[in-house]
């Protein structure tokens, strides 16, 4: 069929689903490795191989297209992970590391953390941050006992990675969740006695 590729998928909305794609990794690629106030549209025009009139038309501004980035950066809610694994926080630990620990991730973070005067981009990194932890306390379909311990947990880490720079270990996990909430594991052992290991009693 004309204008339909061998999958079915219309050609047209192939390729505006490839250019949005390379637009945005681009974007993501810029982010991690300049922060955000030191690249264009341009820059990312170049890096992605699009024409520039093509990306301004998509969006208009760089706030808007990093927006949309980081809206499609986010793999997978720490919500629906917990859901999955019967809300374990060793799922939320592990994915909420598994995302920070590369330079996008980081770069999202860091956002979120002192973001720009840009309205649009500020809720965009907070809606993202939402997001990941799987909605904010009180939304519908949010366990009511899971914030305050999958927020700690998540501060935790935040700690780990970004001040002291340390690696997040399956070891760390354990005993971070053990610490926190010992509850809300079966994997965990309960003991009140083992606390959060420190650092330099960790493998890395």
């Amino acid at each position: 069929m004309a204008g339909v590729d061998a999958t079915g998928v219309p050609k047209l909305r192939r390729r505006r689903d490839a250019f949005a794609n390379a637009a945005r990794q681009a974007a993501l690629a810029m982010l991690a490795e300049r922060g955000y106030a030191n690249f264009s549209l341009a820059d990312v025009a170049v890096t992605a191989g699009i024409h520039r009139a093509s990306l301004y038309r998509r969006w208009p501004t760089k706030s808007a297209l990093v927006a949309d980035a980081i809206a499609t950066a986010i793999p997978v809610s720490l919500g629906d992970a917990l859901s999955a694994h019967g809300g374990r926080l060793e799922e939320l630990a592990s994915v909420l590391a598994r995302f920070i620990e590369p330079p996008v991730g980081r770069a999202v973070v860091r956002l979120l953390l002192a973001p720009p005067d840009d309205l649009e981009l500020a809720t965009a990194t907070r809606n993202a941050w939402t997001e990941l932890m799987g909605g904010a306390p009180g939304e519908a379909g949010v366990n009511p006992e899971l914030p305050l311990a999958q927020f700690t947990v998540a501060g935790a880490i935040l700690h780990r990675v970004f001040v002291e720079r340390q690696s997040v270990t399956d070891r760390y996990i354990a005993a971070l969740v053990r610490s926190v909430h010992p509850a809300c594991t079966e994997a965990v052992d309960p003991s009140p006695n083992l606390a959060v290991a420190s650092p330099d009693n960790q493998g890395h």
